[in-house]
């Protein structure tokens, strides 16, 4: 089947779809996992600092309320000895949710689901595939710039971006500053039939150069070469990221809330 044409609009089945993609992948790349009441702990022990990989997944029918959220996350994330506490929801609950977490003293990050609406976009910088040692170096640059120079933290950031291909086939896509190196890169996530574009990065000194359309545009061509029915991306609700992903193409469809609480 094609990618989705923009005449169709994105639905409700659209946004389901990547709720899917999206769960699935996480609770695949847990290592650990505890039910609570309202949802799932998902575990990676292995890797403490990863946020991602180490986080409470609301159930999609659940009723919940953010003390009784925030309550679990204690328990169970710091039963584990974790430095941070994190709720991910999917959907409109997150939403009511999100003034809750916030009288609580938790971080609120509304992400937008995207939908790509298949058209065909043009690549006006050079990009190319690049395997995972190679997408590497970049990372660890990134991170370091990010985070600092903690060693340990680097090391697990890292482990955690190779581990994603433990869930999903993983491709990626980068751009090169005329000494070679990558300055800017991409991943593309596929099942087989649903793709989803993701953690777009640029060197803060080479952004504003185009890089970025490269990337992703040549990992949406990608997508669309290899048949995906679906091509998502997932960007901040906040800033500037929506509309220029509006521009290529990506179309909303639903949002993830994550609510985050770092420990001292």
């Amino acid at each position: 089947m094609p990618p989705k044409s923009k005449s169709d609009g994105p639905t409700e089945v659209d946004r389901d779809r990547f709720i899917d993609f999206d769960r699935d992948r996480a609770q695949a790349l847990a290592t650990r996992t505890v039910r609570f009441a309202g949802g799932v702990a998902l575990f990676r022990d292995d890797l403490p600092f990863s946020y991602d990989r180490n986080a409470l997944l609301v159930d999609l029918d659940a009723d919940a309320e953010a003390a009784a959220l925030a309550s679990a996350a204690d328990r169970l994330q710091g039963g584990a000895g974790l430095a941070h506490r994190k709720v991910v929801v999917h959907g409109s609950l997150g939403t009511r949710l999100a003034e809750e977490f916030r009288a609580l003293g938790w971080q609120v990050v509304e992400l937008v689901v995207r939908l790509h609406d298949g058209r065909m976009l043009d690549v006006f910088e050079p990009a190319e595939e690049v395997g995972p040692t190679q997408a590497e170096t970049f990372w660890v640059e990134g991170i370091r710039r990010e985070h600092g120079a903690d060693s340990e933290l680097i090391r697990q950031l890292v482990a955690a971006r190779h581990a994603r291909r433990e869930a999903t086939p993983v491709r990626y896509f980068a751009a090169r500053a005329p000494d070679g190196r990558i300055v800017s890169a991409c991943e593309l996530f596929s099942d087989g039939r649903t793709a989803q574009v993701e953690t777009v990065e640029t060197l803060e000194e080479y952004r504003g150069l185009g890089l970025a359309r490269a990337i992703v545009s040549t990992a949406v061509s990608a997508a669309q070469a290899a048949a995906h029915e679906h091509v998502y991306i997932v960007a901040d609700a906040a800033g500037w990221p929506g509309g220029w992903y509006q521009r290529l193409g990506f179309e909303p469809v639903g949002s993830i809330f994550e609510f985050v609480r770092p420990l001292a």
